[in-house]
């Protein structure tokens, strides 16, 4: 169970315990607490990586709380656009599996020692990328000097501007002159052990479930849309197998739901960022690639699959029975009705295009630091 943290203050005069240089120890039970801050605009394979990273390098058995600075205060400090609501992103952060906690409204200041335990926190933990606030100070360096900073290295190959760059680039008309970077628009490869490093099989078999859902659809682009439906669909069983669609397929079914006019490539992230995506989800236990659009009796005994899903009323969603017949006549076929005012893919490139100037200025002065063509290369032990 998520516990959600509030803190409302956008100010540095909140409430301030004593000082002390190591973790408090007056409980023997106390769990130590662990803050990764960030936006979390657009919660992307970079971020669950760095949440997974995050949790790998705490101390055994600590809370790892996601700390959500609100779009009002990256405004203040940094200026720039959104796509995702605070609400949105702590609904995303609470069904990430990496996560136990979400702390909301933290102020974009210098993280002190002081700082930390007004939240209750004992270490703060970020990428090799330390930030920099405006007035040219180290926004850790306080926690960092005493002792209080985890560090882990930053996910190569994605970041929030590369993949607003991408977006740009999906709705770029060729009549208007864009001045967006398009370098490196998409350099993530997934590679077995990155793949090993989400998957959920040291805890949780699949020879050992006993009720297997199945599920598929495209999942570009993931937000709580998605995540309700799995969690939905995850209800119906002890084991839950999501099937990825291949780009060919994610082509025309955009295409039937009127995408074609305004998004030119087929998908926003690749496979393998779906499908690492997907296994952050705490309700997804595994994922399969390139899933058939028409699954078969043998591909639905082979996975020994109980309950085949389809959503009815969601655009993101192939909601064709006629596909799902063996499961039909299996008597396994379960629809799942959802609420209209879900949050579809599409309204979420509405709200991107009718802010896509803001962005493109965004990203003008903004460097993006996934981009590697420049940077030595770092083994995949130290980078998703």
């Amino acid at each position: 169970t998520i516990t959600k943290r509030y803190f409302h203050n956008t100010t540095t005069t909140a409430t301030v315990y004593k000082y002390q240089h190591t973790p408090r120890n007056d409980d023997k039970n106390r769990k130590t607490r662990v803050l990764l801050n960030g936006c979390w605009d657009l919660l992307h394979t970079g971020h669950y990586n760095a949440l997974r990273q995050a949790r790998e390098i705490s101390p055994p058995n600590s809370i790892l709380v996601a700390g959500i600075h609100p779009n009002s205060e990256i405004k203040r400090v940094k200026g720039g656009a959104f796509v995702t609501s605070d609400k949105e992103k702590a609904q995303m952060l609470s069904a990430c599996k990496f996560v136990d906690e979400i702390l909301e409204n933290v102020p974009y200041v210098t993280m002190t020692p002081q700082l930390l335990d007004s939240f209750g926190i004992d270490y703060a933990a970020h990428g090799d990328d330390m930030p920099v606030l405006p007035n040219g100070s180290s926004m850790y360096g306080p926690v960092f000097d005493a002792g209080r900073y985890l560090v882990f290295k930053r996910s190569e190959g994605i970041s929030t501007t590369n993949l607003l760059n991408r977006l740009l680039e999906a709705t770029h008309s060729q009549d208007v002159h864009d001045p967006v970077p398009r370098n490196g628009l998409n350099n993530f490869i997934l590679t077995s052990q990155r793949m090993s490093q989400f998957s959920n099989y040291k805890t949780k078999r699949i020879e050992e479930a006993r009720h297997i859902v199945y599920i598929d659809g495209d999942f570009d682009f993931f937000h709580v849309g998605h995540v309700e439906v799995l969690k939905r669909a995850k209800q119906l069983g002890d084991y839950l197998i999501v099937g990825i669609h291949m780009d060919q397929d994610t082509r025309k079914f955009r295409e039937r739901h009127g995408f074609h006019n305004e998004f030119k490539l087929c998908s926003v992230m690749n496979m393998g960022e779906r499908a690492i995506n997907l296994l952050s989800c705490k309700y997804v236990d595994d994922v399969i690639f390139h899933a058939p659009l028409v699954p078969n009796s043998e591909f639905l005994g082979a996975l020994r699959v109980k309950k085949v899903c389809v959503v009815d009323n969601h655009m993101d969603f192939i909601s064709d029975r006629n596909r799902l017949k063996v499961a039909h006549d299996w008597g396994i076929m379960e629809v799942l009705h959802i609420d209209d005012n879900l949050i579809t893919t599409k309204s979420l490139l509405d709200r991107f295009l009718n802010a896509r100037d803001d962005f493109v200025k965004r990203n003008i002065v903004k460097k993006d630091p996934s981009f590697v063509s420049m940077r030595p290369i770092i083994s995949s032990t130290e980078c998703i």
